[in-house]
Order: structure tokens, then C-alpha cells, then sequence
């Protein structure tokens, strides 16, 4: 079973996504998503942070439901915002990597928002990850961290049955498994390289050589 069957086949929410015919869902995307600038690797709508300008993109690729990645936001995002993002040094990019359907619904429910707002909401959700994502109810208690971003049940089951958007995050999900050979998450890539950081010292020190 491949992460596309257990992404749909994970859907409990009654969402449309869980329908879908899955022969057209499973293989990966021979071409790459629609949106995609060649010139610099990113999409018309990816979510960014900092100087679009700036020498070193960074792109991260998250789980919503990765406790590293919920590690990554609380200790090392605040330095890397600090000392890079509101320097106008880095171009940060959050994209989605689900790992479970848990995942993918926060993922969907966050696409609903632009701006700071989406920002926000992916922090609460990491920070809330250990509340949201071990309830006997996971669908439910996501919805009580949704609220807290101002979501309305008829809001949340709309964004949750939204088949647009779950298209467009599987498709980028296979391109990014494809280009990156993406396994497991928080994935950086900077400047189009994957790298590993161990510490935030050492994504650093990456960052600063970008900068000539």
C-alpha cells in the first residue's frame, strides 16, 4: 500500500476525497504540478515567508502530524525567523507533506486561510499536535484547534470536502517525492539541494554561505 492508498483510505471525516476513484490518485505525477515557476522550483502559491529576493530559499516540507516537525517549529523556526526570515536574508516556504490522514485533513482545513493567518494556524496546530492527534476523536478535536482560528463547523466541513485542494497536495506530494526523493519529514531544501541539519547551528551555517 502505497502513501496515496493510505491517505484516502484514511479519510473518516465523510469527505468527498474519500470517493475518488483511487486509479487515477496512485501513480506518481509524470508532469509537474501546474503552478510551477522552472526558472526558480516554486509555485505561484506556495506559502512564503521573508524576501522573495533573498539569496537562499528555503523550502520545508512538514507532516502536520510529525512530532519532529512540531520539534522543528518550536526550537528552531523562531531563531530562523529571527535571524533570517525578518533579516531579508532567506525566502522561507512551507509545504505540505502528510504522512497519515490526520495529517492531510489539517493540511486541507489550513488551506483555508491566507497570509498570517495561515502561519498561525500551522503553529496551533503544532503546538496543539500531541492534544488534536492522540484524541479518540481526531477529527473532532481538530475541529475545537480550527475553532480557535475562527472556523465555524459548515467552514471546516467545507475546507475538509474540499477535492481541489486535495488534489493539488497529493499532486505536490508526488512531485515533491519524485524531485527530492522525499522520505520522511521535516525535509529542508535550500537552494534546491536537500540538506540535514542536525542543529539549528548548522542550518545556519548552511544559510550563510548562500549569502556570498
Amino acid at each position: 500500500m502505497n502513501r496515496r492508498q493510505i491517505l484516502l483510505g484514511g479519510l473518516g471525516l465523510g469527505v468527498a476525497a474519500a470517493s475518488l476513484p483511487l486509479a487515477g490518485r496512485l501513480a506518481l505525477a509524470a508532469d509537474p504540478p501546474a503552478g510551477l515557476d522552472p526558472a526558480t522550483g516554486l509555485f505561484l502559491d506556495d506559502r512564503t515567508l521573508g524576501n522573495p529576493a533573498a539569496k537562499a530559499v528555503m523550502i520545508e516540507y512538514a507532516s502536520l502530524s510529525c512530532p519532529h516537525c512540531a520539534h522543528f517549529n518550536e526550537t528552531i523556526m523562531p531563531s530562523l525567523k529571527t535571524d533570517w526570515i525578518d533579516s531579508g536574508k532567506l525566502l522561507y516556504v512551507y509545504r505540505h507533506f502528510p504522512l497519515n490522514a490526520p495529517a492531510l485533513w489539517a493540511a486541507m482545513v489550513s488551506e483555508c486561510l491566507q497570509g498570517e493567518a495561515f502561519f498561525g494556524f500551522i503553529d496551533l496546530v503544532f503546538k496543539q499536535q500531541a492534544e488534536w492527534l492522540t484524541a479518540e476523536d481526531t477529527a473532532g478535536a481538530l475541529f475545537k484547534v480550527a475553532q480557535l482560528a475562527g472556523f465555524d463547523q459548515a467552514r471546516f466541513d467545507q475546507c475538509v470536502n474540499d477535492e481541489a485542494v486535495l488534489n493539488k497536495i497529493l499532486d505536490r506530494v508526488d512531485y515533491a517525492t519524485a524531485t527530492y526523493d522525499i522520505k520522511g519529514t521535516p525535509t529542508i531544501i535550500l537552494n534546491g539541494e536537500k540538506v540535514q541539519p542536525k542543529t539549528y547551528e548548522d542550518l545556519s551555517k548552511a544559510i550563510q554561505i548562500l549569502q556570498g
